[in-house]
């Protein structure tokens, strides 16, 4: 969302660091958002169609000669199955409840065919039934072979769901590693527990 001031962003093997958006998408980026963007008035099936068929509509002239959207339809149907959507196809996107928005927001993802997909807080305002069901779906996406990077900081599922636990505090690393032995190392466990400092958890 914001350009570098130094450094490069490397994806695939490829430079993205000057790359527009939907360029980054195309190269096979995803993200999705703590606060869900669905298009609330279109049904859950036409939301994922519509990000299913977004390289026919990366000109208004392919989107208007593009008519047949039977293959986006088809398989944003299986993305829905693959998150636990099938049945609410037909739902207005806007009346799912929140738990089912935020896996929504991953089939969406999902949809562009992505090699990356970045998840912000993908479990907040989630209860525990809701959030174990997104770690679910995450951790079938990853072995897919789709590598995700979450930040979260409900510990509990990150720590049962991610190989590898990165920890921030105030904008600097002070834990990298496996996750039970970041959480064990004294530093996080005052910053997480002891200082009550926020810190960010990514896999």
């Amino acid at each position: 969302m914001l350009r570098p001031d130094r450094g490069r962003v490397m994806l695939a093997g490829l430079d993205v660091t000057a790359d527009a958006t939907a360029s980054r998408v195309r190269k096979g980026l995803a993200l999705t958002h703590q606060i869900v963007r669905p298009f609330r008035e279109m049904s859950v099936l036409e939301n994922v169609v519509l990000a299913a068929g977004y390289r026919r509509t990366s000109s208004p002239l392919r989107a208007a000669l593009h008519i047949d959207r039977r293959r986006e339809s088809e398989r944003a149907a299986e993305i829905l199955t693959r998150v636990g959507l099938a049945g609410a196809e037909a739902k207005l996107a806007g009346a799912l409840p929140l738990g089912q928005m935020k896996r929504l927001e991953v089939a969406r993802a999902l949809a562009g065919d992505p090699h990356l997909i970045l998840l912000d807080e993908p479990l907040a305002g989630l209860n525990q039934t809701e959030a174990a069901q997104q770690v679910e779906t995450i951790a079938s996406v990853n072995a897919q072979g789709i590598t995700v990077v979450l930040v979260e900081h409900n510990l509990e599922e990150v720590m049962r769901s991610c190989r590898r636990l990165i920890v921030l505090n105030n904008g600097r690393v002070i834990g990298d590693g496996a996750p039970r032995s970041v959480m064990d190392d004294p530093v996080v466990h005052e910053a997480y527990v002891g200082s009550g400092a926020e810190a960010h958890a990514e896999h």
